[in-house]
């Protein structure tokens, strides 16, 4: 075969593969995933990388998250490839930018009148100091005709520092996990999903934070049903002691005028401006200290 005729059987593949690429539009903009086998041959479509939040970074660190940007063009949601700084880990893809969501499905809405499928969404674990939404359940839960979701979170000082006043108030981490389960609820029938079918699940850390998401009344009604395994938000390790105190002290590893500067809003600045590893290894001083915190102005989310 001449080379001429190789390149155009290579070119005519490439266009066939683009053209049966998966895509969903969405509010925000058209994403285009791909297709997968579970372990018995069942195909699915896989979308990883969706955001479902603005990059939580300069100004946004330490706040509550908020909706992300809509975007031209179509997104390339193929595969989660980043991880949220955590703990203890030397993964060169922990980024500060790291909310987001992916959803595996089985099939696609048609036209059909078919019924939505029902969702399973998974928080994952890792003591809220590690863990992220790469690779679990989603192929036994698919094969069950079931939609799987599963996101990132702000893990350790990004995600649960707190000045416990309205500054940092803290327990954006939890915050995270809320604006997740709106974006399913939202967005999930356009996956082929029920969004009156939406049960979430965790393990460890995961599971106490279920809880939490179900005492939590803003989060009540993004899904109907919960599973907690081995995880309680009562357990000793889910919440911190003095979070205010490991806030100025974490700062103070870095700059040491915060050793007797308790300004709250003084801490903001300057942590904001610091860079992100550099936050991160001054935290690692607490090992698992930096953790869910009950805070004097909401309670718990």
């Amino acid at each position: 075969m001449t080379k001429s005729r190789l390149f155009s059987l290579f070119l005519i593949l490439q266009i066939g593969s683009s053209i049966s690429d998966p895509e969903v539009q969405l509010p925000d903009g058209r994403i285009r995933g791909r297709e997968g086998l579970t372990y018995t041959n069942k195909q699915f479509y896989i979308f990883e990388k969706i955001p479902y939040a603005a990059s939580p970074v300069g100004e946004l660190r330490f706040k509550a998250p908020i909706p992300p940007p809509s975007w031209d063009g179509t997104l390339d949601t193929t595969s989660l490839d980043i991880i949220c700084y955590q703990q203890g880990s030397n993964d060169d893809t922990e980024t500060e930018d790291c909310l987001y969501i992916n959803v595996h499905t089985p099939k696609l809405p048609d036209d059909d009148g078919t019924e939505g499928l029902p969702v399973m969404v998974y928080i994952h674990g890792g003591g809220f100091i590690a863990g992220s939404a790469r690779g679990q359940y989603a192929d036994r839960l698919v094969n069950e005709d079931v939609v799987y979701a599963a996101f990132n979170y702000r893990l350790g000082p990004f995600g649960f520092m707190s000045t416990q006043d309205d500054v940092i108030p803290g327990n954006n981490g939890l915050k995270d996990q809320q604006l997740a389960l709106q974006w399913v609820h939202e967005n999930i029938h356009l996956f082929g999903g029920d969004p009156d079918k939406i049960t979430i699940f965790g393990a460890s850390a995961g599971s106490a934070s279920v809880a939490y998401q179900l005492i939590n009344q803003n989060s009540r009604d993004l899904f109907r049903g919960a599973i907690l395994q081995s995880g309680s938000f009562l357990s000793p390790w889910a919440f911190q002691r003095n979070p205010r105190e490991i806030a100025f002290t974490t700062a103070a590893f870095i700059n040491d005028t915060f050793q007797t500067n308790t300004d709250s809003q003084a801490l903001l600045d300057f942590l904001q401006s610091v860079d992100a590893k550099a936050l991160k290894l001054a935290s690692e001083q607490y090992a698992s200290s930096v953790r869910l915190c009950i805070t004097q102005v909401f309670s718990l989310i």
